[in-house]
């Protein structure tokens, strides 16, 4: 026959371990044939770090930092990461500020965002309950393993989300990323898990 063509074996007939790293290709294992655990894709956004605030008892999102991402394999999961961002506390005088919570939320499929922490707690906070003499900055990166329903050809968007921290009144400033500092950059980090 040709010359490095195996000819009369039928699929799946060559004996476990007979093809070891070195004989493939590079690039020949695809993503979706990857084993558990490994990392299929990842995908990343930023934006410079203005002040991101809010007030009153909503959650919201930070759409500056959407992350979109369409899966490449079934029942993965997704390690989610935020960084660069600058929390703030400020309990002087009638400022009130505790601090604020963190979360994720995604949309699937153009879908209503949701929290990706079923229990509803946030995933981290800053918060302060005296005074302290003046107003701390403080740097927030946090993380969470998301295992969100969808079908393959659906994308998923990802994005932080902040609210208040629960002994704060209602009419009180808190801040997701405070801007104090010029130049800086936050970013949010996703990767698919293969599952």
């Amino acid at each position: 026959g040709t010359s490095g063509v195996i000819t009369g074996v039928a699929t799946g007939g060559l004996p476990d371990g007979i093809v070891d790293t070195d004989m493939l290709a590079a690039g020949a294992v695809t993503a979706a044939k990857r084993g558990a655990g490994a990392i299929l894709q990842v995908k990343m956004s930023s934006a410079a770090t203005g002040t991101i605030s809010g007030s009153g008892t909503s959650i919201s999102t930070v759409s500056s930092l959407n992350v979109n991402i369409t899966p490449i394999a079934a029942s993965s999961k997704f390690l989610l990461q935020a960084t660069g961002i600058t929390g703030h506390v400020n309990m002087e005088g009638s400022t009130g500020n505790y601090g604020c919570k963190y979360f994720f939320y995604a949309s699937v499929n153009s879908g209503t965002f949701a929290d990706v922490n079923s229990s509803g707690n946030s995933i981290c906070h800053t918060y302060l309950n005296a005074g302290i003499g003046s107003w701390k900055d403080l740097p927030v990166h946090y993380s969470y393993l998301a295992s969100p329903s969808y079908s393959l050809g659906q994308s998923i968007d990802f994005r932080p989300a902040f609210g208040k921290p629960n002994q704060m009144a209602t009419d009180k400033t808190f801040y997701f990323n405070h801007d104090t500092q010029s130049g800086g950059e936050m970013r949010l980090i996703v990767s698919e898990v293969a599952g």
